[in-house]
């Protein structure tokens, strides 16, 4: 993988839109980084971790990848 493009970023309140905004960057280079799908927890983004985290696992399968 050398790019993750989001189509979709879940909910638009602000609190959301604040945690999508520290905790997706962190994601996306420690996907990027370790090449696999489950890289660990951003602390206070739970569910967008899991979110993202199936999501990746999801693009993966359909690429070939997992």
């Amino acid at each position: 993988m050398t790019n993750i493009k989001m189509l979709q970023d879940g909910a638009q309140d602000s609190t959301s839109q604040q945690i999508t905004g520290y905790a997706l960057p962190l994601l996306i280079n420690a996907v990027l980084q370790q090449q696999k799908a489950n890289v660990g927890y951003v602390s206070g983004a739970s569910y967008t971790t899991q979110g993202f985290e199936g999501a990746v696992q999801s693009a993966m399968q359909k690429a070939g990848l997992a």
